[in-house]
């Protein structure tokens, strides 16, 4: 790593460390209620940067639901791409795409498989 790439990480995480004081500050001046709003943690904001990003547990919650719907949702899709002898060969019939993938397969259906 040259000299410049390390000066470059050096100057850019301070940059984000200063952005991040600024907003600890500007949050702090803001009502519970708009906090809650935004979906931060007076709690985390009260432990400093080290905390950031401050969100409460239900907006990460909340964001890994979201994610695990679009894997879902991806998952889904793979699988309407395969043709019925593919998906013949993993033991799955096109009906039962959807199900399989929120729920997985019965012990029976890996025995049979």
């Amino acid at each position: 790593m040259s000299i410049l790439n390390v000066l470059s990480d050096v100057v850019l995480a301070a940059f984000e460390k200063s952005g991040r004081r600024k907003a600890l500050a500007e949050l702090n001046t803001m009502s519970d209620r708009t906090l809650e709003d935004l979906g931060i943690s007076r709690a985390l904001l009260s432990q400093g940067i080290s905390s950031w990003p401050w969100k409460s547990n239900m907006e990460v919650a909340n964001a890994a639901k979201t994610s695990k719907r679009s894997e879902i949702k991806a998952a889904i899709k793979e699988l309407q791409a395969l043709n019925d002898k593919e998906l013949a060969d993993i033991g799955i019939s096109r009906g039962e795409i959807a199900h399989v993938v929120k729920h997985g397969r019965s012990r029976d259906a890996y025995q049979a498989a």
